[in-house]
């Protein structure tokens, strides 16, 4: 700033979150809360990049994470850096999705779901956090996404990869059967009886598919209850339209 004129808020705060002194952990942390309730767009993408800052302590981070999932402006940052990528020569960092895909699903960012979905195809995209970023793809995507969710499935329901740990898996199951219509149940019917498919995600689709028959049981149970219930009740006001003694008429 000029001199004479005051500082930019913005800076200041980012300053003191950047401090080194870890005696100062609870000031920083606070100052990040206070960041994260500016309208400034470019405080989101200052907060993410505070968050990648290797020497950050982790209850500060902590703080920059429920800032950013509380943020409704600036998300356009976050898209953004879905397109990152590792790279040791270009000396770029991958993107945090632990803190970003929470954040997208929170601002319930559907623009951001080409970038979510070329984070799945990423063969970098650590296993940890693929799972969120699955579901983020189901639940901000629409039938658009079934193809994608369709080859992901297909490419890796019998890899041995996803043995101990199928939820992205399950999860891609969840959105064909969202989103998908006929053929993505035909397909899933199809895979739940695959042999070659992984334990896990064979129980899952077909834990899907059992949870939508017991539902489809209490809903036939409830519409059975009210229809005897308004048949009793329609009983109780004819005969209490009744009179209780006959007229000489």
């Amino acid at each position: 700033a000029p001199a004479g004129e005051p500082r930019p808020l913005r800076e200041t705060l980012s300053e003191i979150v950047l401090d080194p002194d870890n005696r100062l952990v609870d000031a920083r942390a606070y100052a990040v809360q206070l960041l994260g309730t500016s309208a400034d767009h470019e405080v989101t993408r200052d907060l993410l990049d505070l968050y990648t800052q290797r020497s950050m302590p982790s209850h500060v981070r902590e703080a920059i994470a429920t800032a950013l999932r509380g943020r409704r402006i600036g998300i356009e940052h976050l898209v953004e850096a879905l397109g990152r990528r590792y790279d040791f020569i270009e000396d770029t960092a991958a993107p945090p999705l632990e803190v970003i895909v929470p954040s997208l699903l929170e601002a319930h960012a559907t623009a951001a779901v080409p970038g979510l979905v070329h984070q799945m195809n990423d063969h970098e995209t650590p296993l940890a956090v693929l799972p969120q970023v699955v579901q983020a793809i189901v639940e901000l995507g629409d039938a658009s996404v079934v193809p994608a969710l369709r080859q992901f499935l297909v490419l890796y329901h019998s890899d041995s990869a996803f043995a101990e740990h199928p939820e992205a898996l399950v999860s891609a199951a969840d959105g064909i059967l969202r989103h998908g219509g006929a053929e993505g149940r035909a397909l899933l019917t199809a895979m739940g009886t695959d042999a070659r498919t992984l334990a896990g995600l064979s129980a899952g689709i077909n834990g899907f598919f059992e949870a939508e028959r017991r539902a489809e049981e209490e809903r036939i149970a409830r519409e059975a209850a009210d229809a005897a219930a308004a048949a009793a009740e329609a009983a109780r006001m004819a005969e209490a339209s009744l009179p209780l003694r006959l007229s000489q008429d």
